[in-house]
């Protein structure tokens, strides 16, 4: 896990089109999402499971920290569902799938995706919020896309959903 000067160090990576360290991604989006006394993550902060010699990806890091901040806090709004304090564990990790190509996986224990949205979850105008519009998964898909990635949904075998998003290494 990555400690605070980590953190900060990761998120000074830079803004822009360049080659950004895959963690400062993800710590980046920790630390937004842990920013306030009272934010969405203060029954249990999220596990972050960084592995080592991720390689960087390309890209802009403030748009990828939206989408992982984003996936966060849809995985805080499905866990609020279950109303299990105690079992809810929001899991975030890296990994290097090969020398091409990383992937990041934003895990939850929610109440998972029903089977009907999966194919359509990440389409414009969908949702399965009461007050959600459904733009922050088509937004997610296509900054994914733009980065060359992809991104996709599926239920865990007990409880909850993982979004993996599968970005490619900087060359």
């Amino acid at each position: 896990m990555a400690r605070r000067d980590d953190r900060q160090e990761l998120l000074e990576a830079g803004n822009g089109q360049f080659q950004i360290p895959t963690h400062g991604c993800v710590a980046g989006a920790d630390q937004q999402s842990l920013g306030g006394a009272a934010g969405p993550f203060e029954v249990r902060p999220p596990r972050l499971d960084l592995s080592p010699g991720v390689p960087p990806v390309t890209g802009d890091s403030v748009q990828l920290q939206q989408v992982i901040l984003n996936l966060m806090l849809n995985a805080f709004s499905a866990m609020s569902g279950t109303g299990l304090d105690d079992s809810r564990c929001l899991v975030v990790r890296t990994h290097s799938i090969d020398e091409s190509n990383v992937l990041v996986e934003v895990q939850d224990s929610g109440v998972g995706i029903a089977a009907e949205d999966l194919e359509s979850i990440f389409d414009p105008f969908i949702t399965t919020k009461p007050d959600g519009l459904g733009m922050g998964l088509s937004i997610c898909r296509s900054i994914v896309e733009r980065h060359g990635g992809k991104i996709s949904a599926a239920n865990n075998p007990d409880c909850g959903a993982t979004f993996s998003i599968t970005l490619p290494a900087a060359r």
